[in-house]
């Protein structure tokens, strides 16, 4: 009889066991895919890509300039996978002409200039860029690539996303913190 409880007892010790392993991996990978985002958000502030390559490695600007003063800076170089490229959707020979708010001609100082265009990408910040004579808002909505306004049309200024993989969040980093808070299980 004692043998019998022993062996029962044994078995169950192991499904508790069993049960407890399950439930710390499914808590795991739970917090590696709240992460995910978190780790995403550094990387950009950081100015630099999950690879690694810093922003100012991926991008060569010249400025454009009339006179001695710079009316934009034109993309000599982009390396096709770089934090610029996949982020903005820069392509060479595009003329940057503003920096979020600030228009590239009313900066005196070119190296000033592309400082602005590097951290535009840790900011968040749009650039407005002059592509095959349209001047269009980067980074570019889905629907814009599509056809309706981004970089391969001659519609206007495209408008940023919400979404999409080459545009910004547009929330507050308090906001998405709290979102991905909220979709953690507490079970």
């Amino acid at each position: 009889m004692r043998m019998a409880l022993g062996a029962g007892g044994l078995v169950g010790l192991l499904i508790v066991v069993f049960i407890i392993v399950y439930m710390q991996a499914q808590s795991a990978q739970t917090v590696l895919t709240a992460a995910k985002p978190a780790r995403q958000e550094a990387e950009r502030l950081a100015g630099q890509d999950s690879s690694g390559m810093k922003v100012q490695d991926s991008i060569t600007l010249d400025p454009v300039t009339t006179g001695s003063r710079t009316d934009a800076l034109v993309v000599k170089t982009i390396v096709p996978q770089g934090p610029m490229a996949t982020y903005f959707g820069l392509q060479v020979g595009d003329k940057i002409v503003q920096v979020g708010p600030q228009r590239i001609r009313d900066i005196s100082d070119d190296e000033l200039a592309k400082d602005l265009v590097f951290e535009a990408r840790a900011r968040a910040q749009q650039l407005v860029v002059q592509r095959n004579g349209t001047e269009i808002t980067l980074p570019y909505s889905n629907t814009a690539a599509a056809g309706t306004g981004g970089a391969g049309s001659s519609s206007g200024t495209a408008q940023p996303s919400q979404g999409g993989s080459n545009a910004p969040d547009q929330r507050s980093p308090l906001q998405r913190q709290l979102e991905t808070i909220q979709r953690v299980p507490t079970h």
